[in-house]
């Protein structure tokens, strides 16, 4: 059996690709292989359509335009399927995919042109067959309300900003005020955009004598700085910007690049009000 993707390219699969297939056909409806897909060509399909003169021409132009965009989402889904379909492992059950859940998925995926966030689609798919980790109804229409641009800017914000922090239990970046955010070259709207679509939030936070990170296999304390004599009292409170559960979702579906020194990234952001000591758990 073969695949059809976008509409005219055939490309041998794997027995779990077909598993997986087979499974999206009986749920939605979808056609894949060469015994059951059409093999005109769109071409000739479009002008069997233009030259009906039984067929007033709002409706004919209404008929190809219609067309034309089935062909995009077909050709959309067909590319993020392919995509998944080589993130399968090999103990993958396609088949245990629930029925309502693929045809969500895939209402909110066809017009998904972006290589970048077809490969983000690409990877829920696979991770639904391999974990069966039902994937939330609000993470597929969270992803489908933004663009590669947010997927771009998580991207920026794990690269300049310390993440991972687990007492607060969830990941999340630090900075004081909005001078850091400048520092690291991050606008204080992207931040909006991000908390517009739920995937972070904004906390207040009162700064402590001591701050105690837990990152990875190690402690990092932050020990607030004595005041200078006659100098005003340091500012006590910090903007904490943290991932929600959807953004922490969203931060495994997308590939990022060296996220850098965790450690430095956050001297960087408390230094003028902490002095930082590492300890090795």
């Amino acid at each position: 059996m073969e695949n059809l993707i976008s509409g005219n390219i055939l490309k041998p699969i794997s027995d779990l690709g077909i598993a997986l297939l087979d499974k999206i056909e009986k749920a939605t409806g979808w056609i894949f292989s060469t015994t059951t897909a059409k093999k005109e060509g769109y071409k000739n399909i479009i002008e069997e359509i233009s030259k009906r003169d039984d067929i007033h021409p709002f409706d004919r132009v209404a008929l190809i335009s219609n067309f034309n965009k089935i062909r995009k989402e077909y050709k959309n889904k067909a590319e993020i399927i392919y995509k998944s379909i080589h993130l399968l492992d090999k103990g993958a059950t396609p088949e245990k995919i629930d029925n309502d859940w693929l045809l969500k998925f895939f209402d909110l995926c066809k017009n998904v042109s972006n290589e970048d966030l077809q490969y983000v689609w690409a990877k829920i798919l696979a991770n639904e067959c391999n974990l069966n980790s039902k994937s939330s109804f609000k993470l597929l229409e969270t992803i489908s309300a933004i663009s590669s641009n947010e997927i771009n800017l998580i991207r920026k914000i794990l690269k300049e900003c310390n993440y991972g922090v687990k007492n607060f239990e969830a990941i999340g970046i630090v900075f004081l005020k909005n001078k850091y955010l400048e520092d690291v070259k991050i606008e204080y709207e992207d931040i909006i955009r991000l908390e517009d679509v739920g995937i972070m939030k904004r906390e207040i936070i009162t700064l402590q004598d001591e701050i105690l990170f837990d990152l990875d296999n190690k402690l990092v304390k932050f020990i607030k700085k004595k005041e200078a004599k006659g100098l005003l009292n340091l500012t006590h409170y910090a903007n904490f910007y943290r991932f929600t559960h959807i953004g922490m979702e969203i931060i495994d579906l997308i590939e990022t690049a060296d996220m850098g020194d965790q450690f430095v990234k956050l001297e960087k952001a408390l230094n003028s009000e902490y002095t930082m000591i590492i300890e090795n758990k």
